[in-house]
């Protein structure tokens, strides 16, 4: 994924999302944390000059796609939906596994 070259509010994200998946999300906006970024935007001018990459899949397509196939795999595959056990089995980044608390996830059920 490199980018489609201008940018897409969180608001405008969570509410392709909800159409793509036909739920409402459970939104809780707090305050902004230090060191939050406002706004962020792909450049993909360089791409687009050495590799003559333009953006085929518009991103409200690609949302709609990805919930396709996440809703397909789930289906045929039985795929876990349970973030505390996917991953690293914690749902969280591997810098913040440790050893006990691994061991622990692994009664969790979902």
């Amino acid at each position: 994924n490199l980018g489609k070259g201008d940018g897409t509010s969180l608001n405008e994200f969570i509410a392709i999302v909800e159409k793509h998946v036909g739920k409402q999300a459970n939104v809780k906006q707090l305050p902004d944390q230090p060191g939050d970024v406002p706004y962020t935007c792909a450049d993909v001018q360089k791409a687009q000059q050495l590799l003559g990459y333009r953006s085929k899949v518009p991103f409200d397509e690609g949302i709609k796609r990805t919930v396709s196939w996440y809703k397909s795999a789930y289906e045929a595959d039985g795929f876990e939906n349970c973030p505390e056990r996917q991953a690293n089995g914690l749902g969280r980044a591997p810098s913040m596994v440790n050893i006990t608390s691994k061991m622990a996830a692994s009664s969790i059920a979902c």
